[in-house]
């Protein structure tokens, strides 16, 4: 939508990581502890988030395909304003285009965690692949029918990778498998607010259509 181009050709759905990791410390009174005798188990994670975003950025800089890292779950136990948390557990979501990515993304947090636990004093207790899929590349013959039939209706297209989820990506394991994208507004998916206009609606189907009658006549 920024770039104000017509269509999406998709050039492949992410392999998606969740990875859980646990740092342990010890509770304490917030008033009665010294910050030097200390071992709180949430600065070791908001450390973390820090490193997760800033590897985040280094590898969506990078010229290694489609690659984003959330920090989507932090639990703090036992919670309560006046008590040093004794145990602290993020969920990461890591996404990424090429699978080397990912598990050279994997390799350096699981790195990273246990050197920040040593430097806050505390222990990383749990490191856990909760989830784990590979990414998906579309077939290269129905990008080009797609392609051709945006350029036959006089559409621009661009290729960009999916960072979300999508059906095509389990129907790529056994059958070729393509995708188109249309604009939406501010760029909002997977969301309520997310809404595309009737004509950008009419132009991502006219682009499959035309594909389908290539194809057929292939």
């Amino acid at each position: 939508e920024s770039g104000g181009i017509d269509i999406g050709l998709v050039t492949a759905i992410v392999g998606i990581t969740r990875i859980e990791i646990v740092f342990t410390g010890a509770a304490g009174h917030a008033g009665a502890t010294p910050m030097h005798r200390r071992h709180d188990a949430l600065v070791a994670a908001a450390r973390l988030i820090d490193r997760v975003r800033v590897m985040g950025d280094e590898y969506a800089r990078a010229d290694r395909g489609y690659f984003v890292a959330t920090t989507g779950i932090v639990e703090a136990k036992p919670n309560a304003s006046n008590v040093i948390p004794g145990s602290a557990r993020l969920v990461i979501d890591a996404r990424g285009e090429l699978r080397e990515t990912l598990l050279e993304f994997r390799e350096r947090l699981e790195n990273e965690s246990l050197s920040i636990a040593r430097s806050a004093s505390v222990e990383r207790t749990r490191f856990e692949i909760v989830s784990d899929t590979l990414p998906s590349v579309c077939d290269e013959k129905l990008r080009r029918l797609l392609k051709g039939a945006a350029d036959e209706i006089g559409l621009s297209s661009t290729d960009i990778a999916s960072g979300a989820g999508h059906d095509s990506a389990f129907l790529s394991l056994i059958a070729p498998a393509a995708m188109v994208f249309i604009p939406c507004k501010e760029g909002a998916s997977h969301c309520p607010e997310e809404w595309s206009e009737p004509q950008e609606i009419a132009a991502g189907t006219a682009v499959i259509l035309g594909a389908l009658l290539a194809f057929d006549r292939a």
